[in-house]
Protein backbone atom coordinates (compact mmCIF):
# COMPACT_ATOMS: atom_id res chain seq x y z
CA UNK A 1 0.00 0.00 0.00
CA UNK A 2 1.30 3.42 -0.95
CA UNK A 3 1.54 6.27 1.57
CA UNK A 4 -1.21 8.87 1.33
CA UNK A 5 1.42 11.54 0.72
CA UNK A 6 1.66 10.29 -2.86
CA UNK A 7 -2.01 11.08 -3.55
CA UNK A 8 -2.46 13.69 -6.25
CA UNK A 9 -5.65 15.71 -6.71
CA UNK A 10 -5.82 14.70 -10.36
CA UNK A 11 -6.59 11.10 -9.29
CA UNK A 12 -10.22 12.08 -8.63
CA UNK A 13 -10.58 14.54 -11.51
CA UNK A 14 -13.45 13.36 -13.70
CA UNK A 15 -14.04 10.32 -11.47
CA UNK A 16 -16.86 9.33 -9.18
CA UNK A 17 -15.82 9.40 -5.53
CA UNK A 18 -17.34 6.44 -3.67
CA UNK A 19 -16.95 6.19 0.13
CA UNK A 20 -17.72 3.07 2.18
CA UNK A 21 -17.21 3.60 5.90
CA UNK A 22 -17.92 1.46 8.93
CA UNK A 23 -16.80 1.12 12.50
CA UNK A 24 -16.28 -2.64 12.35
CA UNK A 25 -17.01 -5.64 10.17
CA UNK A 26 -20.36 -7.26 10.94
CA UNK A 27 -18.80 -10.72 11.02
CA UNK A 28 -15.43 -10.75 12.80
CA UNK A 29 -12.59 -12.19 10.71
CA UNK A 30 -14.84 -12.34 7.63
CA UNK A 31 -14.03 -10.09 4.68
CA UNK A 32 -16.30 -7.25 3.64
CA UNK A 33 -16.99 -7.55 -0.08
CA UNK A 34 -17.48 -4.31 -1.99
CA UNK A 35 -19.08 -4.81 -5.41
CA UNK A 36 -18.56 -2.00 -7.91
CA UNK A 37 -20.88 -2.37 -10.88
CA UNK A 38 -21.13 1.04 -12.53
CA UNK A 39 -20.61 0.35 -16.23
CA UNK A 40 -18.73 3.20 -17.89
CA UNK A 41 -17.80 4.83 -14.58
CA UNK A 42 -14.33 5.83 -13.45
CA UNK A 43 -14.19 5.39 -9.68
CA UNK A 44 -11.94 6.40 -6.82
CA UNK A 45 -12.96 4.23 -3.86
CA UNK A 46 -12.46 5.31 -0.23
CA UNK A 47 -12.70 2.60 2.45
CA UNK A 48 -12.60 3.60 6.11
CA UNK A 49 -12.99 1.63 9.32
CA UNK A 50 -11.99 1.81 12.94
CA UNK A 51 -11.52 -1.87 13.67
CA UNK A 52 -9.60 -4.38 11.55
CA UNK A 53 -11.36 -5.03 8.24
CA UNK A 54 -10.31 -7.21 5.31
CA UNK A 55 -11.80 -5.54 2.24
CA UNK A 56 -12.43 -7.69 -0.84
CA UNK A 57 -13.21 -5.73 -4.00
CA UNK A 58 -15.26 -7.10 -6.87
CA UNK A 59 -14.94 -4.69 -9.79
CA UNK A 60 -17.33 -5.64 -12.59
CA UNK A 61 -16.42 -5.33 -16.27
CA UNK A 62 -16.95 -1.84 -17.62
CA UNK A 63 -16.19 -0.22 -14.26
CA UNK A 64 -12.78 1.43 -14.12
CA UNK A 65 -11.20 1.58 -10.66
CA UNK A 66 -8.63 4.41 -10.69
CA UNK A 67 -7.47 4.04 -7.11
CA UNK A 68 -8.36 2.91 -3.61
CA UNK A 69 -7.83 5.00 -0.49
CA UNK A 70 -7.86 2.93 2.68
CA UNK A 71 -7.98 4.16 6.25
CA UNK A 72 -8.26 2.34 9.57
CA UNK A 73 -7.18 2.89 13.13
CA UNK A 74 -6.24 -0.78 13.33
CA UNK A 75 -4.86 -3.16 10.69
CA UNK A 76 -6.47 -3.18 7.28
CA UNK A 77 -6.13 -5.26 4.13
CA UNK A 78 -7.53 -4.72 0.66
CA UNK A 79 -7.61 -7.23 -2.18
CA UNK A 80 -9.10 -7.29 -5.64
CA UNK A 81 -8.07 -3.82 -6.77
CA UNK A 82 -6.05 -5.14 -9.72
CA UNK A 83 -3.69 -2.57 -11.21
CA UNK A 84 -5.35 0.36 -9.40
CA UNK A 85 -3.02 1.82 -6.78
CA UNK A 86 -4.00 1.54 -3.11
CA UNK A 87 -3.11 4.41 -0.78
CA UNK A 88 -3.15 4.54 3.01
CA UNK A 89 -4.50 7.84 4.33
CA UNK A 90 -5.60 8.86 7.83
CA UNK A 91 -9.33 9.52 7.68
CA UNK A 92 -12.00 9.38 10.37
CA UNK A 93 -14.54 6.58 10.27
CA UNK A 94 -17.90 8.19 9.54
CA UNK A 95 -21.09 6.19 10.03
CA UNK A 96 -23.48 9.02 9.18
CA UNK A 97 -23.47 11.98 6.83
CA UNK A 98 -24.43 14.46 9.52
CA UNK A 99 -21.71 13.48 11.97
CA UNK A 100 -18.63 15.45 12.95
CA UNK A 101 -16.48 12.58 11.67
CA UNK A 102 -18.14 12.89 8.26
CA UNK A 103 -17.35 16.60 8.17
CA UNK A 104 -13.75 15.92 9.16
CA UNK A 105 -13.47 13.25 6.46
CA UNK A 106 -14.80 15.68 3.84
CA UNK A 107 -12.21 18.27 4.86
CA UNK A 108 -9.37 15.81 4.34
CA UNK A 109 -10.78 14.57 1.01
CA UNK A 110 -11.14 18.16 -0.14
CA UNK A 111 -7.57 18.99 0.85
CA UNK A 112 -6.13 15.84 -0.76
CA UNK A 113 -8.39 15.31 -3.78
CA UNK A 114 -10.09 18.66 -4.31
CA UNK A 115 -13.53 17.10 -3.80
CA UNK A 116 -16.08 18.62 -1.42
CA UNK A 117 -18.54 15.70 -1.45
CA UNK A 118 -18.50 12.05 -2.43
CA UNK A 119 -20.80 10.98 -5.23
CA UNK A 120 -21.83 7.95 -3.18
CA UNK A 121 -21.56 7.46 0.60
CA UNK A 122 -22.35 4.29 2.54
CA UNK A 123 -21.97 4.51 6.31
CA UNK A 124 -22.45 1.69 8.82
CA UNK A 125 -21.76 0.99 12.46
CA UNK A 126 -21.35 -2.69 11.51
CA UNK A 127 -20.35 -3.28 7.92
CA UNK A 128 -22.45 -5.93 6.18
CA UNK A 129 -20.77 -8.88 4.49
CA UNK A 130 -21.41 -7.20 1.11
CA UNK A 131 -21.93 -3.64 -0.06
CA UNK A 132 -22.92 -3.19 -3.70
CA UNK A 133 -22.57 0.11 -5.51
CA UNK A 134 -24.49 -0.25 -8.76
CA UNK A 135 -25.27 1.93 -11.75
CA UNK A 136 -27.10 5.18 -11.23
CA UNK A 137 -30.54 5.66 -12.63
CA UNK A 138 -32.66 8.80 -13.21
CA UNK A 139 -33.86 10.34 -9.95
CA UNK A 140 -37.27 9.24 -8.69
CA UNK A 141 -39.21 10.32 -5.68
CA UNK A 142 -37.89 8.72 -2.52
CA UNK A 143 -39.20 5.21 -2.14
CA UNK A 144 -38.39 2.44 0.27
CA UNK A 145 -37.29 0.32 -2.69
CA UNK A 146 -34.44 2.73 -3.53
CA UNK A 147 -32.65 2.43 -0.22
CA UNK A 148 -31.61 -0.50 1.90
CA UNK A 149 -32.61 -0.48 5.55
CA UNK A 150 -28.91 -0.76 6.42
CA UNK A 151 -28.05 2.30 4.35
CA UNK A 152 -27.37 5.30 6.56
CA UNK A 153 -27.29 7.88 3.80
CA UNK A 154 -26.59 8.44 0.16
CA UNK A 155 -25.19 11.57 -1.39
CA UNK A 156 -25.19 11.87 -5.14
CA UNK A 157 -25.55 14.58 -7.76
CA UNK A 158 -29.01 16.12 -7.68
CA UNK A 159 -30.04 14.42 -10.90
CA UNK A 160 -29.28 10.88 -9.79
CA UNK A 161 -29.70 8.41 -7.00
CA UNK A 162 -27.95 5.10 -6.66
CA UNK A 163 -29.56 1.80 -5.85
CA UNK A 164 -27.81 -0.27 -3.24
CA UNK A 165 -27.73 -4.00 -2.71
CA UNK A 166 -26.74 -5.17 0.74
CA UNK A 167 -26.52 -8.75 1.90
CA UNK A 168 -27.29 -9.06 5.62
CA UNK A 169 -24.66 -10.66 7.83
CA UNK A 170 -25.65 -14.26 8.05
Amino acid sequence: MLPGGLLAPNLARGAQLVVVSGYTAGAPAAPVRVVLDRRGARIVLVLTSYETVAWQLDVHPGTQLLGVIVSAYREVAVAGHGAAPAYRLALPCAVGAGSAAYGDMLQVLHARLGRCQPDVFRGYVRLPEQVAVTSCQPRRRHSSQAYSTRLTTTTAPASTYCTVGVSPAG
